[in-house]
């Protein structure tokens, strides 16, 4: 079995808990997208995935994601507007090594249309989702890396941890991603 290193903001608390690399797939009914791919990665690993995984599925425009725990429990989400990835993922990477880290921020990238929706997004606890219409593209990305399917796998989140936010109280680098990006604050409606 390849090892599995956690990443500084995010550690399982109960013992018995040995995160390993995996992913399962769950249909979706009623939404735009098909498939919802949730997978473990060792950090060591995950920016490679990650870079693979939104090749394989989105197109060459989309929008940034950041969600983050700044304030209290509540996550706040901010989105970019529509433009090339590249440029996405230009900004995004001077930033990767603590948005791969922190355990108390969110991002990807996704694109929609009427009909579809398509999304590559690292959660808080450095897990990744994939929305998508075509499975077989995240299996073909996934043998690559070697991570195998397995549609018991246990999740480092389903599982009792803990967070750390190493981006400081000012999360200054997310600032400047939002920044950059010109990326909005959703305000969710309650």
């Amino acid at each position: 079995m390849m090892s599995f290193a956690y990443p500084r903001g995010v550690c399982p608390v109960q013992d018995g808990f040995a995160a390993s690399p995996g992913y399962r797939v769950e249909s979706a009914e009623a939404q735009r997208w098909q498939y919802l791919c949730r997978i473990a990665c060792s950090v060591d690993r995950i920016n490679s995935v990650v870079a693979s995984l939104i090749d394989a599925c989105l197109p060459d425009e989309a929008y940034a994601v950041l969600v983050g725990h700044w304030r209290d429990d509540e996550a706040e989400t901010c989105l970019s507007p529509f433009m090339s990835r590249l440029r996405i993922q230009s900004v995004l990477e001077p930033h990767l090594p603590l948005l791969y880290h922190d355990g108390m921020v969110g991002f990807g990238l996704a694109w929609y249309d009427a009909d579809g929706f398509e999304e590559v997004f690292v959660d808080d606890h450095k897990e990744i989702s994939v929305f998508c219409s075509e499975e077989a593209s995240v299996d073909n990305v996934l043998a690559q890396f070697e991570i195998p399917r397995n549609d018991s796998l246990s999740l480092l989140s389903e599982n009792p941890h803990a967070h750390t936010n190493l981006g400081g109280p000012e999360s200054a680098y997310c600032r400047q991603v939002i920044k950059e990006l010109n990326m909005r604050l959703q305000r969710s409606s309650k």
